[in-house]
């Protein structure tokens, strides 16, 4: 997978989710991913033009190189059926207005602030990537909900020094275990449906 990239950097996500109502039970979740292009014929802003195309039609999306979440129902899912690195550990996140806080003590992260600004922005469907055993394994997300897009500044992303892998290691590969995020998206009240995950042809 070639990652999608602006200037010299490729773009990383940090999604943190506290699912309430799901079918394997309530947990949360907080998962790092990167954005990829077109995986048979990568072309630089791919990612951009994809987003044109109905999300069954996509073939940039996110790869999920790390996972977390506070459930062994989610934990199991996640590797079976999606394909993602899951590892359970505990974590609690809370969006009051503005202020953002979101605690996981066990894998040393913490992410807290006040968000700036914030416009109303479009549903975003997405393409989800991960790996299984030699399978690429490609799951559709269809959202649904009043998202609002913010700016990051106030936002402070912080790692325990002793913090250990899988996610504090890849956050430190990828420079950002200290970094301010440039845009932020929001949704108090926000509905997903995941596809089972597709095992794509080699």
């Amino acid at each position: 997978m070639t990652p999608s990239r602006l200037g010299r950097r490729a773009l990383a996500v940090l999604s943190l989710y506290e699912h309430r109502c799901t079918t394997i039970g309530p947990y949360t979740e907080i998962s790092l991913s990167v954005l990829v292009d077109d995986l048979w014929r990568p072309r630089p802003y791919d990612v951009a033009l994809d987003l044109l195309r109905r999300v069954d039609l996509r073939r940039t999306g996110r790869y999920v190189v790390s996972l977390a979440v506070t459930s062994e129902e989610a934990r199991a899912v996640a590797r079976e059926v999606w394909g993602q690195p899951a590892v359970r550990a505990s974590a609690e996140a809370r969006l009051t207005g503005r202020d953002l806080a979101v605690r996981a003590p066990e894998l040393g992260l913490a992410v807290d602030g006040r968000l700036g600004p914030g416009a109303r922005c479009p549903e975003a469907d997405w393409i989800l990537y991960g790996r299984r055993g030699e399978s690429t394994i490609r799951t559709q997300v269809r959202a649904h909900g009043r998202l609002r897009l913010h700016s990051g500044g106030g936002i402070r992303l912080r790692l325990d020094t002793g913090a250990a892998e899988p996610l504090a290691g890849h956050l430190r590969r990828l420079g950002i275990a200290t970094a301010r995020p440039r845009l932020v998206l929001t949704c108090p009240q926000f509905m997903l449906h995941r596809s089972a995950g597709a095992v794509l042809p080699r």
